[in-house]
């Protein structure tokens, strides 16, 4: 029997902190929500650090592998919290498996579990809905300048 994680209470929303994607339904939709998130979150103030944007990755990357499209994905912030949440059209609910040494696969919760602040899954009409929550980091000018180097790179010293 695998866990089930308990479901945070809502987050209260500001408005000019939303942006919502709908994601094509192949290899691509991972890469083009990390590209994504990290544009909203500079928008916002705030750094797209590595752990924020794995763990974008890793929720599409589940519902691109598990899932059925189309993937939509949510972004919204109260100003210090990050809740993303993923939408595909599959009524199945994500597991956790214990992975073996050298599986390729299944990873991806138990990566969310160890990084996000909380996450959750529950089935809506269209299929499900998986979300996260993460404490953002304000932008500061010495990260804004090691985001603007064109090395494709993140750097991990600004991380929460």
């Amino acid at each position: 029997m695998h866990p089930t994680p308990k479901p945070a209470s809502p987050l209260p929303v500001q408005p000019d902190l939303a942006a919502a994607y709908l994601l094509p339904f192949d290899r691509t939709a991972p890469r083009l929500a990390r590209y994504a998130a990290a544009d909203v979150l500079r928008s916002w103030g705030f750094a797209p650090s590595d752990e924020a944007l794995l763990l974008v990755n890793e929720v599409v990357a589940n519902a691109l592998v598990h899932g059925r499209g189309p993937i939509r994905l949510r972004l919204m912030s109260n100003g210090r919290i990050l809740l993303c949440a993923v939408v595909d059209s599959s009524p199945r609910l994500p597991r956790l498996p214990v992975p073996g040494p050298v599986g390729e696969h299944g990873r991806g919760l138990r990566i969310v579990r160890a990084l996000a602040a909380t996450y959750g899954w529950r089935r809506i009409p269209a299929g499900k809905i998986v979300w996260f929550t993460y404490v953002l980091v304000q932008a500061t000018p010495e990260a804004e300048r090691v985001f603007e180097l064109d090395d494709g790179i993140l750097p991990s010293a600004v991380r929460r």
